[in-house]
């Protein structure tokens, strides 16, 4: 037995339109709706209520999907002309951030380039002068980024305790959490897994541990 929902009906309801918007955005990029469950790392039934309309995505997960769809915010909210995934307008709205190679090279060769939609970076303050992407083969242990993740780190030089940040150390880059230590200002590495005692002040490290920044973002991911 089919059981009708009153508020599904409800023409007046703005996230039914929304919903359609976003089912037309997945359909014009190819995907399943199982697709961008994953991509998102999301389970697909979450997905699927918004384009069912049965719930609305808060700020963060608005920013994720219209970054995955390539479309604007103010398309899917409210419709506004110009900003659907079939728009040049919405194409040209990305920036684009190198992904570095590896550290040591001094010339730091750009293997490759991540896009992100504009409107998704302003929603968590990031931009292209202050962050970078890179591929991380080091994750340490528990971490749930994958391993090869392209991940996107903001580079502001402040150091956000016990919070994942990229770090280039022995010719690679790895993610670490970074504390602070009581009662002082300087910054320490520590290894999430196995001995807790294997810590090192950055301030009195080797030259070899630079930090490159909190991780922002990590492609299939979203934000961190």
């Amino acid at each position: 037995m089919k059981v009708k929902i009153p508020h599904l009906q409800d023409p007046n309801r703005p996230h039914l339109d929304m919903g359609k918007r976003f089912a037309k955005a997945r359909g014009d990029k190819g995907l399943t709706q199982l697709e961008v469950a994953n991509q998102l790392g999301w389970a697909r039934q979450k997905y699927a209520q918004y384009e069912v309309g049965v719930r609305s995505p808060r700020r963060r997960e608005l920013a994720e999907l219209c970054n995955l769809l390539e479309v604007t915010p103010g398309w899917i909210l409210y419709g506004e002309s110009g900003s659907s995934s079939s728009s040049p307008s919405a194409q040209r709205s990305c920036s684009s951030f190198p992904i570095l190679g590896e550290p040591e090279a001094a010339e730091r060769a750009i293997i490759d380039a991540l896009y992100l939609q504009e409107s998704w970076l302003e929603v968590h303050g990031l931009r292209s002068d202050n962050c970078s992407a890179m591929v991380v083969n080091d994750l340490g242990g528990g971490c749930a980024i994958p391993e090869g993740a392209v991940i996107l780190a903001r580079c502001n030089g402040k150091v956000v305790d016990g919070k994942p940040h990229v770090i280039a150390m022995d010719e690679q880059y790895l993610v670490r959490t970074l504390r602070l230590l009581p009662g002082k200002k300087a910054a320490v590495y520590k290894a999430d897994n196995p001995e807790p005692d294997f810590t090192c002040s950055l301030n009195e490290s080797s030259e070899n541990i630079t930090v490159i920044g909190r991780v922002a973002f990590v492609a299939h991911m979203g934000a961190v």
